[in-house]
């Protein structure tokens, strides 16, 4: 089951759903300044890079539930949203106490071995 089908439960079940496509996101790479984290548990929450995340910052706070999707790369979660991850460390303080999901899919192995 991928993003798109998960949104669309949610739709049937009486969830206002917002789908954020984060390939189609200009998210850059968290810097690792640590700059976001001045202030410890009083911070303000403001990451120095201007980007598509000053936009869903917000979308986060304000909502009641967040579900994360992922194609499993490796049996990892995607490069991109590990990223969108780590760029949520300038509010995740705020984030604590919300209902969380995750789901993760992928097509089946081609069974065929890689030596390196």
């Amino acid at each position: 089951m991928d993003a798109k089908k998960v949104a669309g439960k949610g739709v049937e079940n009486g969830a206002e759903v917002e789908l954020i496509l984060l390939r189609k996101t200009n998210i850059k790479m968290c810097l690792g300044c640590l700059a976001c984290e001045e202030g410890g548990k009083d911070r303000p929450g403001i990451c120095k890079i201007k980007d598509d995340m000053n936009v869903i910052y917000p979308k986060l706070l304000e909502a009641d539930c967040l579900v994360f999707g992922t194609p499993a790369y490796f049996e990892l979660v995607s490069g991109i949203l590990k990223n969108f991850m780590d760029r949520t460390c300038a509010i995740w303080l705020r984030l604590q106490g919300k209902s969380l999901a995750g789901v993760a899919w992928r097509k089946k192995a081609s069974g065929r071995q890689f030596k390196i």
